[in-house]
């Protein structure tokens, strides 16, 4: 008889002590972690957009637009503090969605085109000398001359005191005065100082360098690895502000904006940010 006895009273212990615990766990998750429990199941569902405010319209007399707002996605890229494999295959997805879809705003001055790396000071540097009537191989101070005897600036005249007068003029010229370089070749000289390579690689071999120095591994396409680097070197751009994002796009179309934002697994720590761009119906004069 008591030996019944015990055995239900031990039973509703451990009943009432399962309860307790059941009763305790329903507490801790509807009132101390419901609120952030409730979030975490929103962001499933709903992903936040960040918009920036636009800029009032302006209408003339007549009710005529003269400067409007147009809606423009632009994405951007959170670094947290790691740039595993996953996050190199979501920088290679991402700029080949973006290959013909949006402006990408990351430079670096190298570049692959027609399955090469070259470096894109080059090309800038020899459309200028083209445009402006020099032979490819025209070094700077043979142009800051052409131009001193062009505007009748004597030889006697500092180079410095004849640069500011050519840029009275509406002059100018893409050169360092200081040490008579093109901007171009400075532009691509202090890429290469800033990762500890030397100024005369040519662009293959400082893209393997590049490789090297950002711990890359694996076996990617030129195109590919291009991405990553590109990408990578936006975040080494930022230096100690690294906790900001970084633009990585901007005017990408509606369709791969909700592309990025549907698929948030493969275009990990990717945001869409909505900028409005000014734009003037009537054209820029009535700016």
């Amino acid at each position: 008889m008591f030996k019944i006895l015990d055995r239900r009273l031990f039973i509703w212990l451990l009943f009432s002590a399962f309860l307790v615990l059941l009763g305790f766990r329903l507490a801790q998750l509807t009132i101390i972690e419901g609120e952030a429990l409730s979030n975490q199941a929103l962001n499933t569902r709903l992903k936040r957009v960040s918009e920036i405010a636009k800029r009032g319209e302006i209408y003339d007399r007549n009710g005529t637009l003269i400067a409007g707002n147009l809606t423009s996605y632009t994405v951007q890229f959170l670094y947290n503090q790691k740039f595993d494999e996953k996050q190199q295959k979501m920088a290679i997805d991402l700029f080949t969605l973006l290959e013909d879809d949006g402006e990408i705003v990351i430079e670096m001055p190298i570049v692959y085109q027609n399955g090469q790396f070259i470096y894109q000071t080059d090309i800038e540097r020899q459309i200028w000398l083209s445009e402006n009537g020099f032979l490819a191989d025209t070094t700077a101070q043979e142009v800051f001359d052409t131009y001193r005897q062009r505007e009748q600036i004597g030889m006697e005249i500092d180079k410095y005191a004849a640069q500011n007068i050519m840029l009275n003029k509406g002059i100018f010229l893409p050169i360092m005065v200081k040490d008579m370089e093109f901007s171009y070749d400075y532009k691509r000289r202090r890429f290469l100082k800033d990762y500890q390579i030397d100024p005369e690689t040519s662009a293959e071999q400082a893209m393997l360098k590049l490789k090297e120095r950002f711990g890359i591994e694996g076996d990617y396409s030129g195109k590919e690895l291009y991405y990553v680097i590109l990408l990578r070197h936006a975040i080494a751009q930022k230096g100690y502000l690294k906790y900001e994002p970084i633009r990585v796009a901007k005017n990408i179309s509606k369709h791969a904006a909700i592309l990025i934002q549907e698929q948030s697994a493969k275009y990990a720590n990717l945001s869409i940010v909505i900028e409005p761009v000014r734009y003037y119906p009537q054209g820029h004069l009535s700016a």
